[in-house]
């Protein structure tokens, strides 16, 4: 006779954990309350493990940033009307933004943005392939120019030609 699967409880502790408690949601089902993602509403088996993988994932990752990115907006209007830039962005997340202009040689106006920190240590984010240099900073927290500068680098980015 086979063994029968093992299926751990959900353990209200893993709501506290700081990996998890950010995303997991304890939901009632047939079989007693089992881990469903917030974000992006993916009902988990109710193993650690399964959790911890799911915490780590590019998928649930990048749903989280949008989700924390649209809730902290006052509306979408904002957003959809431009009125949300790198430095309104970097103000509603606690971190005082420098605006400055840079002029070509053919004398195009480009924008740059600066988050102070250590001038010992400089670095220069340059968008290409992306929307703006907002996107640098739209994860809030958790995004490269603040993960940058909360380790003491002097972050600097820089809009390339034809972005806001």
């Amino acid at each position: 006779m086979p063994k029968p699967q093992y299926s751990q409880k959900f353990r209200d502790s893993w709501l506290q954990d700081p990996d998890l408690k950010e995303w997991l949601q304890a939901v009632e089902s047939t079989a007693g309350q089992v881990a469903k993602c917030k974000f992006c509403g993916t009902i988990l088996r109710s193993h650690y493990g399964d959790l911890k993988t799911h915490a780590l994932s590019k998928n649930a990752n990048k749903i989280e940033s949008i989700y924390l990115f649209w809730t902290q907006l006052k509306s979408k209007e904002d957003f959809d009307k431009g009125r949300l830039n790198f430095s309104a962005i970097g103000a509603r997340y606690g971190y005082p933004v420098e605006e400055s202009d840079v002029v070509t040689e053919d004398g195009y106006i480009l924008k740059i943005f600066h988050i102070a920190g250590n001038k010992r240590r400089p670095v220069l984010l340059l968008n290409v392939f992306v929307y703006s240099a907002d996107t640098f900073i739209i994860r809030g927290n958790k995004s490269l120019d603040i993960t940058l500068t909360n380790n003491g680098y002097d972050v600097w980015a820089l809009n390339a030609r034809g972005t806001r």
